[in-house]
Parts: structure tokens; sequence; C-alpha cells
């Protein structure tokens, strides 16, 4: 029977416990340093097309979205996502203790959609107090979803064409066999770095 529980409930897949065998006597150094760590850092570097970019392995999946959404976000701004997304309920406050407010949206089959997310936007922006509110700066979506249920690339692509979107830690690998899309297209809505801002005097949104 297969669980979908999490991934932590069982070892790894029977080749990867042959592999930490057959390595299970080499000596390395710590602290990323090794060969296997540089040599997957290579092969991320490759699939990012970013040859000069900086590689940190981190060693779980709650300091990943903490330090991910920190990055990206700016330090007045919260993060939006579905309000059964798991920063909202199993990560024990440590998105918002870095100071980013979670900003729940009612969850349909797990997900938030574009339109839904607009509609928080415009709402936000035409509050006359909105000075005093905590401003929508990143969008955090779960890939599956907590409910099993997976975004379509149009889905993607549409709440990310305006948004900066942190996509779920290891959720994400998944995600381009279940679409069966190339590399490339699987990581064009990240390929952007972008920032939810507010023009107060036009009314409407920009992005950076």
């Amino acid at each position: 029977m297969l669980s979908f529980e999490n991934d932590y409930s069982a070892a790894a897949c029977p080749q990867i416990i042959a592999r930490m065998q057959q390595v299970q006597n080499e000596t390395h150094p710590g602290y990323g340093t090794d060969a296997y760590c540089k040599a997957a850092a290579g092969k991320i570097r490759a699939l990012c097309d970013n040859p000069e970019s900086d590689i940190w392995f981190l060693t779980g999946g709650t300091q990943t979205n903490q330090v991910v959404i920190d990055s990206i976000t700016a330090q007045y701004a919260g993060v939006v996502c579905a309000d059964s997304a798991h920063i909202n309920t199993h990560e024990a406050g440590a998105i918002e203790a870095t100071g980013h407010k979670v900003l729940a949206l009612p969850q349909q089959d797990g997900k938030i959609s574009a339109p839904q997310l607009d509609d928080y936007c415009e709402r936000f922006n035409a509050d006359a107090n909105h000075t005093h509110m905590v401003r929508p700066g990143c969008v955090y979506v779960s890939q599956p979803t907590e409910y099993g249920t997976v975004y379509t690339r149009a889905e993607l692509a549409a709440l990310a064409r305006p948004r900066h979107v942190a996509v779920h830690r290891r959720r994400a690998l998944g995600l381009c066999a279940h679409m069966r899309c190339e590399r490339r297209e699987s990581r064009r809505p990240c390929a952007h770095r972008r920032r939810l801002h507010d023009r107060r005097h036009e009314g409407r949104r920009h992005v950076r």
C-alpha cells in the first residue's frame, strides 16, 4: 500500500539505500563541501541555466520555506496562501517569526486562483486604511497541494504573472513530470524576480 501521509514516514527508495551502502565507508569533509554536494550544485546550476549562482543546501522543509519566503519578500510584507497551506497549518509560526504575516485565503480543493488573488489585492488597495495593513508581497503554493490536487501549468502561470511565487519545497520536484513540460518551461514562472507593489497616486499596482 502506498502512503501519502508525508515524506518522512518511510526510508528512501531501494536504489538510494543501495547507493548509500556503496559509499558508507567513504570519508568526506562536512558542511556541504563534499564532492557529492558539489556535484549536486553543478546539476542545479545547469538546470537553472545560471552557472554563477550560489547553491545552499538546507536540512528540512520548514527551514527552506522560511529562508526562501524571507529572501523574496519585502520586510514589511506578508505571504498570501491557501488556508490549507502547510505554512499556515503545520509550521508552528516559523514564517511569521521572520516578520512576514501569513495571509490565508479560502481554498478550493487545496488551491487558490488568480482571480481570487486579484480580488484580494484590489480590495487591499481600495481600503482607505491599507497603509496600516500588511501588504501582500509573496504568493505561496503547495505543489501538489495538501489535498493531493495539482496546479496546472496555466494555473501556475496565471498566479505567477504579476507576482512573486514561492513553491513548496520538495513537492516542486514532481511538477515537471506531472505536467510533462520541458525543464525550461517548468522554471519559467520563477525566472523573473518580481515583487508586488502599490502605486498609491494612480490607484493600481505595478510590478518591479
